[in-house]
């Protein structure tokens, strides 16, 4: 048909977008996964490791429409990757934090490229899929961020227990730095 996408490339396409979108999820997951071992090394209230968990989220209310329009201006690669960037950014803040102000930062600028990937995934999927194959494919792209939760919950603690609580943190940095490599090497305009 006129103006239809190869099939493999779709499909190839939406494997990049869940790999990425699953490191988003394991990401943002990572303070509940290590909510034991950051309440020990900080000393943090309850209420403070919610608001590490909340600030990831936090940007959007200010981010959303502004990243929407960002995607419109600089194209979805170059914003999915600043994002990412933001991600790693943060993510690393929070590795290397001496306390709570460093990992709320770094939270917040996570939270920040979190937003940017988001809505660009979305609009990737939007852009290679139309009529029921949009409806699977944005099904998937969905179900990847809580795919990428729960791998860290599976795999974090358990990786605190055996090096420290700042690799597991770093490894939810690597699934981010992976994304952005595999987005910024595959990644095609439809």
């Amino acid at each position: 048909r006129p103006g239809e996408r190869p099939v493999s490339r779709r499909w190839a396409m939406l494997l990049v977008i869940f790999f990425t979108r699953t490191a988003l999820g394991f990401q943002f997951q990572s303070i509940a996964a290590l909510t034991p071992f950051l309440v020990a090394a900080f000393d943090l209230t309850w209420a403070q490791v919610g608001l590490l968990m909340g600030l990831f989220m936090l940007p959007g209310v200010v981010f959303a429409l502004p990243g929407g329009l960002l995607g419109q201006r600089f194209g979805s690669l170059r914003v999915t990757v600043a994002g990412l960037g933001l991600l790693i950014v943060g993510g690393m803040l929070v590795s290397y934090a001496g306390g709570f102000g460093t990992a709320a930062l770094g939270r917040t600028l996570a939270g920040t490229g979190g937003v940017l990937v988001n809505i660009m995934l979305a609009r990737i999927v939007a852009e290679w899929f139309r009529g029921r194959e949009l409806q699977t494919a944005m099904g998937l792209m969905l179900a990847a961020w809580p795919f990428g939760m729960a791998l860290a919950l599976m795999i974090l603690g358990p990786l605190a227990l055996v090096a420290s609580w700042r690799v597991a943190e770093y490894a939810a940095v690597v699934a981010a730095g992976l994304a952005l490599g595999v987005m910024a090497l595959v990644y095609q305009d439809p």
